[in-house]
């Protein structure tokens, strides 16, 4: 198993389960839920404890037994069982056994456990949680830490950013953007934000953007911002790159995504956050998908929320 997840290989969860009480440790480090790339699930899980990885203890010399492994789709739970309490207990008739219950997180905790953090705008822990999306066995990493690198946030400001996010719909897009901005600036303390409408506003935080907008200009916003130099661009959006009331900017839209593609191609990093399911949106930036140095985000139904969380740590991190 490589250490970054592989762009052909499924990326799963793994929640490991004590029988009883007890803690599990992965490379030394307390955990209980992992991001795995989805080989032969068991057999990783066995060797990792053959080898002293998977333990019970701090220090690496209490090794578990599998006496459980099951799942299916993107997620999976390894039930585990410490020897020493096994031996401590007195025996019981198997045929009196029942298999221990598995109750892996599923997708919808994982939306929930977000959806709460954004709710409260708990900034600082969505930013841990990230974190746990970057673990895998070989490589486990803490939450993104902060950095000084020059980014520009390009926030949407269009009226439509105000309708309900199609993931959550209790949301508004605006409030998921305002706060994946506010992670953003977190995590890049060298962050211009800027309001992206038919005008261009510079403002200091993500809350004063006000979705009241018909146009929406990223191509002038675009070469506004590339006056400051910077190293990072994001663009949050739920809709096409240019929209001009009453014209054609089909053209317009083409030199925008292709200058995002040209800007990813000088080494600058561009991270586009799309949120919902517009047509037109995802025909123009479904472009860059395979543009090496664009991480393309879709926030919408039936999206990959592990996928998401997986992308917008490795951007971060």
């Amino acid at each position: 198993m490589s250490a970054t997840p592989s762009d052909d290989v499924p990326i799963v969860s793994l929640v490991f389960r004590i029988k009883g009480r007890g803690v599990t440790y992965v490379d030394g480090k307390k955990t209980s839920h992992i991001f795995i790339e989805k080989h032969d699930l068991e057999q990783q899980v066995k060797e990792y404890i053959d080898e002293g990885r998977l333990t019970l203890d701090l220090e690496g010399k209490k090794r578990p037994d599998l006496i459980y492994f099951g799942g299916g789709g993107g997620f999976y739970a390894a039930i585990l069982e410490d020897p020493e309490a096994k031996i401590a207990t007195p025996a019981v008739d198997s045929s009196q056994v029942t298999r221990p219950h598995m109750q892996p997180v599923t997708n919808y905790d994982e939306d929930r456990n977000a959806l709460r953090i954004i709710r409260e705008k708990r900034h600082y822990d969505f930013l841990e949680l990230l974190g746990s999306y970057r673990q895998t066995v070989n490589d486990y990493k803490a939450a993104p830490r902060m950095k000084n690198t020059r980014t520009a946030l390009l926030l949407d400001s269009s009226e439509s950013m105000v309708e309900p996010w199609s993931l959550w719909e209790q949301y508004q897009k605006i409030t998921i953007a305002q706060f994946l901005a506010g992670v953003i600036t977190l995590a890049q303390v060298n962050t211009s934000i800027h309001s992206v409408g038919a005008e261009i506003k510079h403002i200091h935080d993500a809350s004063e953007v006000e979705p009241k907008g018909k146009e929406t200009r990223l191509d002038q916003a675009l070469g506004e911002v590339l006056l400051q130099e910077p190293e990072r661009v994001v663009v949050i959006t739920d809709g096409k790159p240019v929209s001009i009331i009453g014209e054609d900017t089909e053209t317009e839209n083409e030199k925008t995504v292709e200058l995002l593609s040209s800007l990813a191609r000088s080494n600058l990093d561009v991270l586009v956050v799309l949120l919902g399911d517009d047509p037109d949106m995802k025909r123009h930036y479904m472009q860059l998908e395979e543009e090496p140095g664009v991480q393309l985000i879709e926030l919408s139904t039936g999206g990959d929320f592990t996928k998401m969380m997986h992308r917008l740590a490795s951007w971060l991190g």
